[in-house]
C-alpha cells in the first residue's frame, strides 16, 4: 500500500517499502525524495525548463538503478 501524504496528495517515503537490503531502500527512499521534490516544484509554478531538467535528473537515476 502506498503511503499518501493528505496535503498534496503526494507519495511519501514509508518504511513499508523497504525490500530489506539496505543499498536498495537507501536508493529507493533518495528515488521518492526526488519525485517529491520534483511534485513540490510543479505545484509551486517552478518553470517548464527547471521541471523538465529536474524529471531528466529523475529519469537518470532511475535508469541507473533499474
Amino acid at each position: 500500500m502506498m503511503a499518501i501524504t493528505e496535503s498534496a496528495k503526494m507519495i511519501a517515503w514509508s518504511d513499508a517499502f523497504l525490500v530489506g537490503i539496505p543499498r536498495i531502500d537507501s536508493e529507493h527512499e533518495i528515488l521518492f525524495g526526488m519525485i517529491g521534490e520534483f511534485e513540490r516544484e510543479r505545484l509551486s509554478g517552478t518553470s517548464e525548463d527547471v521541471l523538465q531538467d529536474h524529471l531528466l535528473e529523475i529519469a537518470a537515476f532511475a535508469k541507473y538503478q533499474f
